[in-house]
């Protein structure tokens, strides 16, 4: 018994997995503009374009103030670091 919990206190534990999707965010600051300018000039066309990036399964786009936010998830089986070239390659 005394083995037992010194192997429990000994033993290194990974006990947060992540579960997260794989996910690429792209902020593109465009300063001074309205969100309806940043929409129509940044956000749908980059938006529109995400969409034929491989593993692809959800493209999000926000307007703000002087910025844009596209995210793209990807599929579960995708590679984070294969993701990130991928779409900047497009």
């Amino acid at each position: 018994m005394a083995w037992g919990i010194w192997s429990v206190q000994n033993t290194a534990v990974d006990a947060l997995p992540d579960l997260s999707d794989v996910q690429v965010i792209i902020r593109t600051p465009y300063a001074g503009q309205a969100p309806q300018i940043v929409e129509n000039q940044v956000t749908y066309p980059l938006t529109t374009t995400m969409l034929s990036v491989p593993g692809a399964k959800t493209v999000r786009g926000y307007s703000f103030f002087g910025d844009s936010y596209v995210y793209v998830l990807f599929d579960d089986d995708t590679d984070l670091y294969w993701a990130r070239p991928e779409c900047l390659n497009i």
